[in-house]
């Protein structure tokens, strides 16, 4: 019956099936979903590195905490950045403790750096 709403669907959200790449970007936002993905793709060895970005709205001026995703991540989040360090955590993604530098340039763009792919030789 609504047939036309699956073809729209169709058109409208393209899903490509991942590749290998370099480092996984992971927008700001309150869900969890795109984080715990982003685990599933670094444990599945697509990439070495997860970038996750977000301080929080613009709109509200703060994180109005978890709006999505079946499994509730506790604790008290004050960036998008915080709340998805969390589920990355909970996730078990390793995270390498953080540079001093990088964090005074960027303070809420850090990348998380897994322990075992924090130095490379070319």
């Amino acid at each position: 019956m609504l047939e036309w709403i699956d073809d729209i669907t169709a058109f409208i959200f393209l899903h490509d099936a991942p590749q290998k790449a370099d480092i996984l970007f992971i927008p700001g936002n309150g869900h969890a979903e795109p984080s715990e993905y982003a685990a599933q793709l670094y444990h599945s060895g697509y990439a070495p590195l997860i970038l996750p970005s977000g301080r929080f709205s613009v709109t509200t001026g703060g994180f109005d905490g978890q709006k999505s995703g079946a499994r509730r991540y506790e604790g008290r989040f004050e960036t998008e950045w915080a709340f998805m360090r969390a589920v990355l955590l909970a996730n078990g993604v390793r995270i390498a403790p953080f540079c001093a530098r990088t964090r005074r340039r960027s303070p809420i763009k850090t990348p998380f750096i897994p322990a075992d792919a924090r130095t490379r030789k070319s």
